[in-house]
């Protein structure tokens, strides 16, 4: 926990007669890191997980013969299944083919099915682009008054599936925005008199939906509220765990090599004043995409956004207006000669992100992808610009405009050098159309940031204003609009609302590029909510971030 009273101002090196003063420093006091070498240490056995692969790779097969022989609702909600399990990822050619002809009779059947899964059906086709109407929720609507039947808030089920469904909505959804107020208040109100199990699935909603969730994080939740259904499939819940344990083996062994980096390059010990969160950088990229095929993504991802960390601290808490400066300066010039002109205690970390990048283009160049290494060292630059901009701002004690600040906030989130690191090591899927894309900054790109920067903001403003920081968008909405705070955090929750129905429309096909890439994008929206859901899970690492990383890369599903 950062000690408050020790926080100061930035103040210039004063002269007097031959004697520089000591420059007075702020602080945040950051929490050391929880995790220590506790992956250096981790073994595994690797006959143990070779038969697993084999035992689950014969449920694999049993799996896809009872996707291909069921139709319906039952095929419906056998989707949902491999979805919450977290398994539908080995299966995306045979759904994607079963959406492609439910979608095609989506009007037809809507006519006939029950609420439960007619929310259903346009949830699952929503999340993959396909433009489902709303209208069909028509249907449970009153004629004469445009209300929700009182026979809709009898049935928890479907109001609980038209309460996710909801979440998929865009701005030209209407209904789906009286749907979240109608389904949140019955839902509430029916919690007490529902029995136990339901009680806590319809509780896990309330708390976030399903749209705003981690895949991995709610298949470790569902694995286990599967297993509790006495109507669970035997076959799917032994698959399921198995699968769960082979991907945290593997991202063990990715936060291994991690581990390895970061303790060899050791900028914490030399540099004494940044946050030491390499496991919790690794959040970020394992929400965006945790699939075995992009291993190398999620490394090179972790290592740019730890070392971004450690910048945006020195930004942020610990250098001079001057020494900032410099640092812009020799980042634009990128050229390992040009630390010369930095302090020496800045020297490591410039050395540390260009021989990162240099080893990278290295190994791209093997496969003719070395080009990919300059959209990686544009994004650098442009967020160190970013965070000048901001640190001048601070200094000059200016609260800016609130479009203003948000426009800023699309480089300074991080999200493009993020997004740029996690494609630069992503495999086929990368191209350098798709980089020039993210670079450019399109409508996508910027309502990922702004929902990055608002959900940030809001759960940190306090810490950070009284730690001394530039002005949050709490603070610059408060001045600019003249009003409390309260009244300030309705209007950004709103904005947030609003954000998140702009990148579902995104996702809408056609989409200017695959599915899989639209998603990746989208699931860094998720990283905010989860990561933010109680506060800054990031620079307070020691709580629920923790416990959920546990979950992700420490404790093994029983089977």
């Amino acid at each position: 926990m950062a000690c408050v009273s020790d926080l100061v101002a930035f103040t210039q090196p004063l002269i007097i007669g031959a004697k520089p003063l000591e420059i007075v420093r702020r602080s945040a006091a950051f929490h050391p890191n929880v995790w220590g070498d506790y992956f250096l240490k981790l073994s595994q056995d690797e006959k143990k997980l070779e038969s697993m692969r084999e035992r689950a790779k014969v449920l694999k097969e049993k799996v896809l013969k009872k996707l291909s022989t069921i139709e319906g609702g039952e095929r419906l909600e056998l989707i949902d299944t491999l979805y919450h399990l977290g398994v539908a990822y080995n299966f995306e050619k045979e759904i994607e083919e079963a959406l492609e002809k439910i979608y095609k009779a989506y009007d037809e059947d809507a006519t006939q099915d029950n609420l439960c899964t007619l929310a259903l059906r346009f949830r699952l086709l929503r999340q993959h682009g396909w433009n489902a109407s709303s209208d069909v929720f028509n249907k449970f609507k009153e004629t004469k008054n445009g209300n929700f039947k009182e026979s809709v808030a009898s049935d928890v089920l479907g109001m609980l599936s038209l309460y996710e469904a909801s979440y998929v909505g865009t701005k030209e959804d209407k209904i789906l925005e009286e749907a979240i107020s109608f389904t949140t208040r019955n839902l509430s109100a029916a919690l007490p008199n529902m029995e136990p199990l339901l009680a806590e699935r319809v509780a896990h909603s309330l708390e976030l939906p399903l749209h705003k969730r981690l895949q991995r994080l709610e298949a470790r939740y569902f694995i286990t509220m599967y297993e509790k259904n006495n109507a669970h499939d035997e076959m799917l819940l032994e698959y399921a765990k198995l699968d769960y344990n082979l991907l945290q083996a593997l991202h063990q062994n990715e936060m291994k090599e991690l581990t390895k980096w970061w303790t060899k390059i050791d900028l914490v010990g030399k540099m004494k004043f940044p946050r030491d969160r390499v496991t919790e950088c690794y959040f970020w990229p394992l929400g965006a995409f945790f699939e075995p095929q992009h291993s190398r993504g999620r490394i090179f991802a972790t290592k740019i956004t730890q070392l971004t960390s450690i910048i945006d601290d020195l930004y942020d808490v610990y250098g001079t207006q001057e020494e900032l400066q410099l640092f812009t300066d020799v980042i634009q010039r990128w050229d390992m000669n040009a630390k010369k002109s930095l302090p020496d205690y800045i020297k490591p970390l410039y050395e540390a992100l260009l021989s990162t990048l240099k080893d990278f283009e290295e190994e791209l160049s093997l496969e003719g992808n070395a080009y990919r290494a300059s959209f990686m060292q544009q994004a650098m630059k442009n967020i160190c610009m970013a965070y000048f901009d901001e640190a001048k701002w601070y200094n000059r004690g200016t609260t800016p405009k609130v479009e203003e600040y948000l426009n800023s906030a699309e480089i300074s989130c991080g999200y493009p050098v993020v997004a740029t690191a996690c494609f630069t090591g992503a495999g086929e899927i990368t191209t350098k159309k798709l980089l020039e894309w993210i670079q450019s900054q399109p409508k996508y790109m910027k309502d990922t940031c702004r929902l990055c920067r608002i959900v940030d903001d809001i759960k940190t403003y306090k810490f950070e204003e009284e730690r001394g920081h530039v002005a949050s968008v709490v603070a610059c909405y408060m001045e600019e609009h003249k009003c409390n705070e309260d009244e300030a955090l309705e209007k950004l929750n709103e904005d947030v609302m609003n954000t998140w129905k702009d990148i579902n429309k995104a996702c809408m096909r056609p989409t200017p590029f695959p599915m899989v890439v639209m998603n990746i994008i989208r699931n860094l929206s998720r990283v905010m909510e989860i990561l933010y859901q109680f506060g800054d899970g990031y620079t307070f690492a020691d709580t629920v971030t923790k416990e959920r990383l546990n979950l992700l890369l420490k404790d093994p599903i029983p089977v």
